[in-house]
This record gives C-alpha cells, structure tokens and sequence, in this order.
C-alpha cells in the first residue's frame, strides 16, 4: 500500500463485501512515481511542469502572504530521497546536509506510533539567525519570503548556528562560511519544484502560499510539530498536517542520547581571557585607592601593560573562530541588530581606553594630551566599557534560547569569572613586577596584598562553584527537560573534565587558604609562589569552566534520529 491510503473501517469492508475489493481496487491506483514514469513515458509536454504542477502553488502571492513548505505527515516514510536530491543538486560534501528526516515515537504499549519528520529551513518570519549575524549575511526575501543566506557576506563566526532553534544554518569548515536551505530559489523563479519536492516519491512535501498573520496566530498557540521549539520565537511558516494530529507526549528520536556540543576553544579562551583582563583592571583601580600611591605608581606601568596584553591576546583569540579572519572588519555591519555586533565595538571601545590606559604610564609627560586625567579615569574607563562588552557577550548567549545559557546563569557566570581571573592574574604577575621593577617597599607591598587577594579568591572561587553547581538540582526531577541534560552530561560524558574543573578549584583555594592561614610565618617569596600557583590553578578552572559552558549546553533543534 502506498502511504496516503486511508484503511477502511468495519463498515466500509461490509459495505463493499469483502476486504480483497478494496486492495483490488487500490492496486489501480498510481503512485507518485507511477504518475511521473507515466507522463514520461507518454512525453506529456514539459514532464516536470506537468508532474509537479500540483506541488506548486497556482496563484500568485498575494500581499500579507510568503511561500513556506507544506509537509503530510501521513506520505513521509523517511526515505529520505529529499536529503538525497537536496544533497545532489545543491552539490553539498559529503557530510553535509541542509534537510535532515527526524523520528517521533511513543513509548506507551497502548498507542504505539512512530513518525517520521522532514525538516529544512522554515523561512521564519521573524528569523533569528537573520537578526543574530553581526555581517548582514541574511536577507529575507520582500516578495516570497524565503530566508536566503549571502555566502560572500559571511566571515564564519557561527553565531547564526547558535541562534537558529533548528539547527538549520550549518558550517562548513573547508569554506569558513556557513551555508542553508534557500528553498532551490532559482528553479521556482522559473516555476520549478525545489529538489525534496520533485524528489519525494509520495508527495509528501510541497510549496504553499503562508497567510502571515495565521501563521503568527498558530506560533502564538504553538501550533507547529511535537518535539520542536517554541515557534513563537521565529515564527516558522512550515506546514505540518496529518489526519491524526500528533500528541505533546511523543518522544524525539534522539530524546536520550548525551552528545556534548562543540566546544568552540577559541571562544573559551577569548571570553576568558577577555573578562580576566577587565577584572584585573578594576583591581587595579581599587588598589590605588587602598595602597599607597607612590609605590603603585611604580608598579603602574608594567601592571596595566601586562593586562592590557591580556585584553589584545583575548581579541586576538576572537579572530580565531572566525571562518573568514580577514573579513573581520564586517562584524560591525549588524549594529542595530546583533548582539555580536554591539560586542565587537564595545570590545573595540575597552581596547581604545585600556590602551590609553596603559599608555599614559609610558609616554612621557607632556607629550600626551590629557595625560594625568587619563591616568586617573583611564582605568575607570577600561572597567566601564569592557563590563559593557561583557554585557553584550552575555546577551548574545542569553538569546539563543539554550537554557544552559539562560540570562541570569550566563550573567553569574561571567561576572563571577572577571572577579576570579581578575585577582588569580594580578596574584601571578604581582609579586613578579615587584621583584623585578620594584624596590623592598614594593615587594613587601606585593606580599601584603598576596595575602588580602588570596582572601578575596577564596570566597570568589566559592560563589563561582555554588552559581555552577546550581544545574544539578534538575537531576533530581522526573521530568526530561532541556536542563536535566545538561547536568546528565556534565556527570556522564563529561565528568572527566568536570573532575578536572573540580581539582582546579579545590586547589586554587588550598593554596590560598595556606597563604591566609600562615600569613605570619611564610617569607615574602613562599607567599609569591604560592600566590601564583594558586592564581594558576584558578585560571585553569575558569578555562575548564567555559568548557563546559560550551560542551553542556543542550540545543534546541528539530526532532533527530535514532542513532544507528
């Protein structure tokens, strides 16, 4: 049988007899790809006008309305001859793919189902990727709506893979750039169906026109497929429907697999290092107000200069995740947007103050305009726009939807990490400015605050370890949510490098606490070494730390498969 034939019920098989009747006559009835063979063979004019003229809408777009794609449930077998002619005709590699077949199951014994799902780009109307991409690199079509990615715009940074809800736009790491569905643009313009279209033995996809206000109205009740997100956050324009309309309490195909995400290294060093050096500055401002100035002044010069590097070597790792580096210069392009964008001028604006900062220690006197007002706000300056650059960081994460990655969390996090890093930098580098540039005043300056800023780590380390150990409360509750996994894979796949960020932080505060508890009998020197193993060993944590930021983090996409 083919699968959009409806099964008789006990009245239809008496009405007609018997049951052979019905198969009988169903056997008469042409597939999807009979029909096709059929006009072929019987060369009926243009063979793809005619095949897949019913596929197609037949009536002009009208205003208020896109085209979006139409899916019956009921037809998809999982085939997945669409993935096949999208992956042919669009000449993908070979582990690439822009439509993917996912699987809805039950697990109940009385209502056993199990149903396919095909899914590509759904040409938001309100698209986040679009929104999201600090280069302009997406345009939405003002006539049919669809959703087009710009491939020359690109310079790589993924942040439209983070953004999207389903897993649409994906990397391709040969080229730096990302690609997607753009709904084969080029054949409709010429009354051609896209290729999962003409592909699909059963019919079971098809272009329709999208009423825009109905589809808002659908998002806003959530009306879209089981297992996907929220769509009142995009506003998909898809069209599922099946003559059994599907239950909330179906399973994903790949509800219960414990995958970690990609880890994104360049951006655990960027953002650690980045938040560290704005940390370190506003320390800094607070021991010129708490020591005594003379011997800061001495100190000044290579303190800034030292954080100051740090700040470059974390934007320096930014460019890193790029795909395209040397189009850096066109994150700024979606200011009005994007909170990536927003991030790279406010980090441009913490470089600019930082470095003048740090300059005004170096330049003579008097050859550098303002220069005693810069050394006195300067640093000020520094802290204010590299906390609002760490703002901006946070938001970009908040909005993905990732509830690992939820405001308040992402906020803790980050903010914990400039208070750590910050006093674990200025407890290594410290003692060893004092003993090199310094005099014995400041050495035993440098001892004295060792002590007071191994204090302070103790109870920063401790506050970052409660804010991060907040996600595991969810491994008690019976309900599978987005955030119980996360903490799954934090205990399962990844406890290793949870042990790992563990130990760090462990140590870090025994070191520290060493360094408090014997203040009176340890020597200036036992006191700057272990200051800086323990400030070591709290960064190694922080780093392990965003690891795991990235790694735990649960995406919303649409429904997976089972794994083979």
């Amino acid at each position: 049988m083919n699968s959009s034939t409806a099964y008789p019920d006990e009245e239809q098989i008496g009405a007609h007899s018997d049951l052979l009747g019905l198969l009988l006559r169903e056997q008469q009835e042409m597939s999807a790809v009979e029909r096709f063979s059929l006009l072929h063979d019987n060369s009926i004019g243009s063979c793809q006008v005619q095949q897949y003229h019913t596929l197609l809408p037949t009536i002009p777009l009208e205003a208020g309305e896109q085209y979006g794609f139409s899916v019956d449930l009921d037809r998809c077998s999982g085939c997945k001859a669409c993935v096949t002619a999208c992956h042919n005709l669009n000449g993908l590699d070979e582990d690439e793919a822009w439509r993917d077949v996912g699987l809805l199951y039950s697990d109940s014994a009385k209502t056993p189902l199990m149903q396919h799902v095909t899914s590509a780009c759904h040409h938001c109307i309100d698209p986040a990727c679009m929104k999201a991409c600090p280069t302009n690199s997406y345009e939405k079509d003002k006539v049919t709506g669809i959703v087009r990615h710009l491939d020359d715009q690109c310079f790589g940074c993924q942040y439209c893979t983070l953004a999207c809800p389903y897993g649409v736009p994906k990397y391709h790491e040969k080229k730096g750039i990302v690609r997607k569905c753009d709904m084969c643009t080029q054949r409709l313009s010429v009354n051609e169906a896209p290729a999962c279209v003409q592909a699909c033995p059963h019919e079971a996809i098809s272009i329709t026109k999208v009423n825009i206000d109905e589809a808002k109205a659908k998002a806003l009740k959530r009306e879209f497929i089981t297992g996907a997100h929220d769509p009142s956050y995009t506003i998909p324009t898809t069209i599922y429907h099946s003559k059994k309309p599907l239950s909330e309490e179906l399973l994903r195909g790949d509800q219960h697999q414990l995958t970690p995400e990609h880890a994104h290294l360049p951006l655990v060093i960027m953002l650690v290092l980045i938040q560290v050096s704005t940390g370190a500055f506003l320390f800094l401002q607070l021991c010129q107000l708490l020591f005594d100035p003379a011997i800061m002044n001495t100190l000044m010069p290579y303190l800034t200069l030292a954080t100051f590097g740090v700040s470059q070597a974390a934007l320096g790792a930014s460019t890193m995740h790029l795909g395209r580096p040397l189009y850096a210069f066109r994150g700024i392009l979606g200011f009005t947007h994007s909170w990536m964008s927003r991030e790279i001028v406010a980090f441009g604006l913490y470089s600019a103050a930082a470095g003048a900062f740090f300059s005004s220690f170096w330049i003579p006197a008097g050859w550098m305009p303002m220069q005693s007002v810069i050394q006195n706000y300067g640093g000020w300056a520094a802290v204010l726009t590299g906390y609002t650059g760490i703002g901006c960081s946070i938001m970009i994460y908040q909005c993905t939807q990732r509830s690992f990655w939820n405001g308040s969390y992402t906020t803790m996090k980050f903010m914990l990490t400039t208070l750590v890093g910050g006093i674990a930098f200025l407890m290594i580098i410290t003692p060893i400015i004092a003993r090199l540039f310094g005099d014995d005043k400041a050495w035993e300056l440098a001892a004295t605050g060792m002590v007071r800023l191994s204090g302070l780590l103790m109870v920063a380390v401790i506050a970052k370890l409660i804010a991060e150990g907040w996600v595991f409360r969810h491994l008690q509750y019976e309900e599978d949510s987005s955030l119980k996994t996360s903490a799954e894979l934090l205990v399962e796949p990844l406890r290793y490098v949870l042990g790992t960020r563990m130990a760090f932080a462990l140590l870090s505060m025994a070191l520290a606490f060493v360094i408090v508890g014997q203040e009176n009998t340890l020597a200036p020197t036992a006191i700057a070494v272990l200051a800086a193993l323990s400030g070591i060993s709290a960064l190694l944590g922080e780093l392990t730390e965003r690891y795991l930021f990235f790694s735990a983090v649960v995406a919303p996409k649409m429904p997976g498969g089972l794994r083979s």
